[in-house]
């Protein structure tokens, strides 16, 4: 398995750039992954505006039954308690039980975040999960998650964030078996 690893930190910044995507950027060095030509993401703006810490960052939803968190900074939708199993990344977009499939509180419009999206959620400070501190989350596993972004040089690659110290790595699509946290609102899921 080829990896390459990012380990994101206080002083880095997140942003996607018509035509590539930033994952990381400080002042010694940027890495930089394009999304894949027929990624249906690539040049969709984020408004991310704001910096909310602490408590007030997230927002366990009552019409959604309490099941969905929003994100008051990037007001992505985010499951409250991811509980797929391990899954390839192939299944973890498309099959039985995968986000495009899912139904929480009672709304469907699920779909695999992109590594920038996921990334937002990931506070390198804390360990173990690597997660805001006050979060609402519940369920979710120090390890490896699953995003909708493919390597655009190796298109059997797809890029994923560990949630125990906060690394985004990228690797194999079919010979790796990592968990999912479906998001909603943003990119449009019909695009998928």
């Amino acid at each position: 398995m080829r990896n390459t690893t990012v380990r994101l930190g206080m002083s880095i910044s997140l942003a996607i750039l018509i035509g590539g995507m930033t994952l990381a950027n400080n002042s010694n060095q940027a890495f930089a992954a394009a999304p894949a030509k027929d990624d249906p993401h690539v040049g969709l703006a984020q408004n991310w505006d704001k910096v909310i810490t602490g408590t007030t960052r997230f927002t366990l939803l009552a019409d959604f039954a309490n099941a969905a968190v929003r994100d008051n900074e990037t007001g992505l939708v985010w499951e409250q308690a991811p509980d797929t199993p391990p899954r390839n990344w192939e299944s973890a977009r498309f099959y039985v039980g995968s986000c495009a499939n899912k139904i929480v509180g009672g709304r469907k419009g699920w779909r695999l975040p992109s590594v920038v999206e996921l990334s937002s959620l990931v506070d390198a400070v804390n360990l173990n999960p690597a997660l805001p501190t006050g979060h609402p989350f519940s369920g979710v596993q120090p390890n490896v998650y699953w995003t909708a972004t493919s390597d655009s040089d190796r298109p059997t690659i797809a890029w994923f964030v560990n949630f125990f110290n906060g690394q985004v790595t990228a690797g194999d699509k079919v010979a790796n078996s990592f968990f999912v946290w479906c998001v909603r609102g943003g990119m449009n899921a019909d695009q998928y």
